[in-house]
């Protein structure tokens, strides 16, 4: 994956969160920039499908920059907090 344009990002609020992650400046997001865009995304109530849609990554490329490891609760404790447990109710 070779990044993400920044200028691509047409919601304004998104746009803003990925220039302040943009560390070395290049107008893009790539490599550890993905994680930092999510967690600071997630601390300003943007929706998991959202940071995803926006990143256009599949499953693999999520897991291989840790963005689907990002905590939704703000508390990045490694612990699911009542919210975030599975909903594990199985109907018969």
């Amino acid at each position: 994956m070779t990044g993400i344009k920044i200028e691509t990002i047409v919601d304004a609020k998104l746009n803003s969160i990925a220039q302040k992650c943009d560390k070395n400046q290049n107008g893009k997001l790539q490599g550890e920039e993905y994680q930092i865009f999510a967690q600071e995304a997630s601390k300003q109530g943007v929706d998991y499908k959202t940071i995803s849609d926006t990143l256009s990554m599949n499953a693999l490329e999520r897991w291989y920059f840790d963005v689907d490891k990002v905590s939704t609760d703000g508390n990045d404790d490694g612990k699911l907090s009542f919210g975030e447990k599975p909903n594990l109710s199985v109907k018969v």
